[in-house]
């Protein structure tokens, strides 16, 4: 009993220890992970677990022994790594990830199903996006289409275009009339026609869907010779029978075949004869022409022609050479041609990668399994036999990866965007878009460069539409005057971006080297209209737009203008003499080329002003644009006193000379104030 006690107590520590064992495999040990490029999303065991965080992990804590990671990342194929968490692990787990190209599949028919390699993922036209590098077949199906093939070959963050012609198809059956006469009188009651084996029916008995290819027409009925014959079926054609009853013999003949090969079978006319010691007779067949089928394992097939006659018997007698030995005997063959890095196993054993090839297998069944990274496996069942080869042709489906949420624009709105970008418009610029201009004046300043930036992200307001904010800064000079300006624009685009409105406001100050300064203020409405001339779809995919040209913008602008002239009197010697660039400079009645040097008190102006801006894109970054302002009200001739006049060479009144801006006094001797402006936008 204490023996036995002892040994219960050690039983029962052992099963303490086996049942301790699972709980010693689950502890979890810190490990570092990394991926190249960062930022991969990672899961262990399964591509749909709970992620661990993204790429560098520098304590990720997971169960000792053996894993599987599973590594995302947006624009690369899901990698996979196999790894064993050991008690240490001093080195890091790493992958580089494989960045992924896109195709873009197009045809001459809208809406046709998209497949790849076997798979569909869309419809006509589409994009696919984050293909793994290689080779792919590309297949378009479609109902009453001719389905259409071809091969791709990806590159990483490169787009591959497939361009097809869906075919309309043939008549994909043909038609068989049977015409069935008695030269000796009328039809037989019990007539029956059939085709393959399936009765005819109807006067004719016919068959309108008839696949092409090789069929057999009977014809039998009680008193007259059973009547076979082969015909050839094409597609959308009808092929008619035209056959006579004979009159059946009145006695029937006989059939010996004689085959010495073991396990020979014998067929007569399709019905099978069973061979006794490579022997056998066959006494109930008509007389004619009868055909003879002969298989044995391992030997290829032998037909052979016999012609019976009524009351005597036929022999056919083949020779063990007569049945050549089959090429079949032994050959397997497994092709995996889409996905060369594919493992192959054959009952359970690992045989090769991308191709297998055995002349010399053994007899029997087998279990074909094909896997690849980021593939679904692949199993398939053969058998090898005396005339039986194994031979499989395998196209693994990629196993299906969550499409990662859009973040920003898609890349047709950015092409829509830039194509109408205007930098007078009413439209602004969104975050991510920008402009520079280069403009020529006449009129005003004869040289301006500017700069805009958006500055709110596309669709940031949904609830105000598309609502975007720019803003930019601008130097303007006559080389002996200059301008600084800020300036900021607002407004909505809607009608599927054809028309925008809104508004801007402009400040800026003016420096010159006579000592002369000034300030001005702007306050403007837009309203454009945008005809984008290129296609969106082929922007998108960083074509060219059609015929070079990307958009015409129509703008209308209007708004008020004040400006101030040596503001807060910061130079009084400004009052004896403004020179050629304050709002006195007036020319003398007859005398243009003389101008005035007296007293002024004119030193601000506030006026009106309306304009039209034409841009053209040309191409995708580039505009040319042209404009006009016309400023309200019109000039008044200024009128001066003469030299005999109480007091000689002043002004008389300065008439709408406070209209005028400081800067455009080359328009004080035209009859309209206008400004004219040419230049060029190059867009980013």
């Amino acid at each position: 009993m204490h023996i036995r006690s002892k040994l219960i107590t050690s039983a029962g520590a052992i099963a303490i220890c086996i049942a301790a064992s699972p709980a010693w495999s689950q502890t979890r040990r810190a490990v570092r992970i990394q991926s190249t490029p960062p930022g991969a999303t990672v899961r262990v065991d399964s591509a749909t677990a709970p992620p661990l965080g993204q790429t560098p992990l520098t304590r990720a804590m997971i169960p000792q022994g053996p894993h599987r990671l599973f590594f995302d990342l947006p624009g690369y194929v899901q990698g996979t790594l196999d790894v064993t968490i050991a008690a240490r692990n001093p080195r890091p787990f790493a992958l580089t990830l494989v960045q992924g190209g896109n195709v873009y599949v197009a045809a001459d028919v809208d809406g046709a199903p998209i497949f790849l390699d076997g798979t569909q993922v869309g419809v006509t036209p589409g994009r696919l996006n984050n293909v793994p590098p290689g080779a792919h077949i590309v297949e378009l199906r479609m109902e009453g289409r001719q389905p259409a093939r071809e091969t791709v070959n990806v590159v990483s963050g490169q787009l591959a275009t497939v361009n097809v012609t869906l075919r309309p198809t043939v008549a994909p059956t043909g038609v068989v009339r049977v015409v069935v006469s008695n030269p000796n009188g009328p039809l037989p009651a019990d007539l029956q026609v059939s085709l393959d084996g399936t009765p005819l029916t109807g006067t004719p008995p016919s068959n309108d869907a008839v696949l092409p290819g090789t069929h057999l027409v009977q014809v039998s009925a009680t008193g007259f010779r059973s009547t076979r014959r082969e015909i050839t079926v094409a597609a959308g054609q009808v092929q008619a029978v035209a056959i006579d009853l004979e009159a059946a013999a009145a006695t029937s003949g006989g059939l010996r075949v004689i085959v010495p090969t073991p396990g020979a079978q014998a067929f007569v006319d399709g019905d099978p004869l069973t061979l006794s010691n490579g022997r056998v007779d066959r006494a109930d067949l008509a007389p004619g022409a009868h055909t003879v089928r002969v298989t044995a394992p391992g030997r290829e097939t032998v037909i052979r022609e016999v012609t019976v006659t009524a009351g005597q018997q036929a022999v056919l007698e083949l020779a063990d050479t007569d049945l050549r030995v089959s090429a079949a005997r032994g050959r397997v063959r497994v092709m995996v041609p889409a996905t060369p890095e594919a493992e192959i196993f054959i009952n359970s054993e690992r045989v090769g990668q991308g191709r297998y090839t055995r002349d010399d297998a053994p007899t029997g069944d087998l279990t074909v399994l094909v896997r690849a990274p980021g593939f679904n496996d692949v199993t398939q069942q053969c058998a090898v036999s005396d005339t039986q080869a194994c031979e499989l042709n395998v196209t693994l489906v990629r196993t299906p990866v969550a499409p990662a949420a859009p973040q920003g624009p898609r890349p047709i709105d950015i092409a829509r965007r830039r194509a109408g970008i205007s930098t007078f418009g009413a439209a602004p610029l969104t975050r991510g878009d920008g402009a520079f201009d280069a403009i020529g004046s006449f009129g005003a300043m004869p040289l301006e460069l500017r700069a805009t930036m958006g500055f709110v992200p596309n669709n940031s307001f949904p609830a105000f539409g598309n609502f975007a904010i720019d803003g930019g800064i601008a130097i303007r000079t006559r080389f002996n005057w200059y301008e600084f300006e800020l300036r900021s624009r607002a407004g909505w685009r809607f009608a599927n971006d054809l028309i925008a409105v809104g508004g801007e406001v402009r400040m800026y100050g003016a420096l010159g080297f006579e000592k002369s300064r000034g300030f001005g203020l702007l306050l403007q409405g837009n309203l454009s209209f945008h005809f984008n001339l290129g296609d969106d779809v082929q922007t998108a995919r960083g074509q060219e737009p059609v015929g070079g040209l990307g958009a015409i913008t129509i703008s209308l602008n209007a708004g008020l203008e004040t400006n101030l002239d040596n503001p807060g009197g910061l130079n009084p010697t400004l009052s004896d003499n403004r020179g050629n660039y304050t709002l006195c400079d007036n020319r003398r009645p007859g005398d243009n080329s003389q101008s005035v040097e007296g007293s002024c008190d004119v030193a601000n102006s506030v006026r009106g002003f309306t304009g039209l801006v034409a841009e053209l894109g040309l191409f995708r970054h580039l505009s040319f644009f042209a404009g006009a302002t016309l400023y309200l009200p019109f000039p008044e001739e200024i009128q001066y006193s003469g030299p005999s006049d109480p007091i000689p060479n002043a002004f008389q009144g300065v008439g709408s000379n406070v209209s005028r801006r400081v800067l455009t006094t080359s328009f004080w001797d035209a009859s309209l104030p206008i400004n004219l402006r040419l230049g060029i936008t190059y867009k980013f």
